[in-house]
């Protein structure tokens, strides 16, 4: 889970910086900015994952394009980013290996330059990669949305702790270090060669620590749910257990979960029932002739309907309700703009239905499940009004609006994204953090209140035809 964000130097962001909820809806006009925070949180999934020329290849704009622009055209020579996470406790590995964490308040640091190389060429390069402990005196994120009280992910350690990772400067050469648990002192590599961060190359729990941010940041997913991949039959031999972000191998994934827990399977058409009238079931069947998995749904009338010819507002919810029910999902859930092909009486629903993918730390019940949290983008007036209406929002979510906003460098005005957090502790107010000037707040508000005052206007939702 991210419990904040920094970035500079990527895109729109300079100097940002924001606190995150489990659940998180980012509003605005197009072009302010929404959609390069994904931006900046897939970029480091990657980069934690592969080496820089993969990581950046097939963003949303070529590298080069991805380092903030000056007014005069010219670009920013470095990025920074830096995540605080909320970790799971148990760590497993590819071969088997298993370890418990002693610390699950992590933060993670990089740096990525563009220089030339030897040749002149211009290149990526990690600049700087630190990953620490975050002290408990210090942590007011767990006491807000986790509680003192509760030990479940905040593991009982006194004591500081030397860093998992990090970069050591002298004589203007500077060195990146991974250290294991016990205070080694670290395996070096020199930053001015490293085109691949120092968190890809842990593959055990010789690292716990460093593996478990490594695969937390795996587990940072990207929903652009395709209704072509989602109606799409699994081969039986081949199938995918685990639904991708497009939503291919979503038949696959379906079957597993009946396998492991038929009664999962229930409560995924249980939850599918409550949203659209007339499904009584849904189930996941093989074909023998064709030797494929096919996912079905049985109507009230008895008919039923494969995947095929389900509408894709019903295709949406059934993956949304799927993820809910799978005791194998994990992560953070990125999504863009949810409300599309959703019946509009249907939003506040489907609301609630991604407020269940968090985790709750209320509910002791939950306490032994993988961490969950979900980012929502929209420019939907409409599905912002609808989050007001969600109860209790105020302890467990956040709103936020975007905006561009001018700051002066250099005696030139250039624009940056900032998020405005929207207070909610008086649910159908519309009042701004307190923590902003003045300035900001005045415009901001009156901006949102014009923002959310369109919603008369908003009539391009996708109805949502049925089955």
């Amino acid at each position: 889970m991210i419990t904040k964000i920094a970035i500079s130097g990527f895109k729109s962001f300079k100097d940002f910086e924001v606190e995150l909820s489990p659940f998180v809806v980012v509003a605005g006009v197009n072009a302010a900015g929404k959609s390069n925070l994904f931006d900046a949180i897939q970029l480091l999934s990657r980069l934690s994952q592969s080496n820089i020329r993969i990581a950046f290849d097939n963003l949303r704009g070529d590298a080069h394009e991805l380092f903030s622009k000056h007014i005069d055209g010219s670009s920013e020579d470095e990025m920074r980013f830096s995540v605080e996470l909320l970790l799971d406790r148990h760590i497993r590995d590819a071969w088997g290996g298993e370890a418990e964490l002693k610390y699950t308040r992590l933060r993670y640091s990089l740096h990525i330059q563009r220089r030339p190389d030897g040749r002149g060429v211009e290149r990526l390069y990690v600049s700087k990669e630190e990953l620490t402990t975050i002290p408990r005196g210090e942590d007011d994120w767990y006491k807000r949305y986790v509680g003192e009280k509760n030990h479940f992910w905040h593991v009982k350690v006194t004591g500081g702790r030397a860093p998992f990772i990090s970069t050591k400067t002298e004589n203007d050469t500077a060195t990146v270090l991974l250290h294991q648990d016990k205070g080694s002192s670290g395996r070096p590599r020199p930053a001015a060669d490293l085109e691949s961060t120092m968190l890809s190359s842990v593959t055990n729990t010789e690292f716990p620590h460093a593996l478990a941010v490594k695969k937390e940041m795996e587990h940072w997913h990207f929903l652009q749910l395709n209704p072509v991949e989602l109606r799409r039959p699994a081969a039986k031999f081949t199938a995918r257990e685990f639904m991708g972000p497009d939503g291919s191998g979503f038949a696959g994934a379906l079957f597993r979960i009946k396998s492991n827990n038929p009664l999962d399977l229930k409560n995924i058409a249980r939850d599918m029932a409550n949203l659209i009238p007339g499904i009584t079931g849904i189930d996941v069947a093989e074909d023998e002739i064709e030797k494929k998995y096919v996912v079905r749904a049985t109507m009230d009338d008895g008919r039923v309907f494969s995947s095929q010819v389900l509408s894709e507002g019903t295709l949406r919810l059934l993956a949304l309700c799927t993820l809910k029910h799978d005791a194998a999902h994990r992560g953070v859930i990125c999504f863009e703009e949810p409300e599309n092909g959703v019946n509009p009486t249907k939003i506040l629903q489907v609301l609630e239905l991604l407020r269940s993918l968090t985790t709750d730390f209320e509910r002791e019940e939950k306490a032994p499940f993988p961490s969950r949290q979900v980012l929502i983008n929209t420019h939907s007036p409409l599905l912002v009004n609808e989050v007001y209406k969600m109860k209790s929002i105020e302890k467990f979510g956040h709103i936020f609006f975007a905006r561009l906003v001018s700051l002066i460098q250099n005696g030139k005005k250039i624009q940056h994204t900032r998020l405005q957090a929207v207070d909610l502790s008086t649910v159908g107010k519309l009042n701004f953090d307190p923590k902003m000037t003045q300035v900001d707040r005045k415009v901001g508000k009156a901006e949102l209140l014009n923002y959310l005052e369109t919603v008369r206007f908003d009539t391009e939702l996708t109805t949502l035809n049925e089955p």
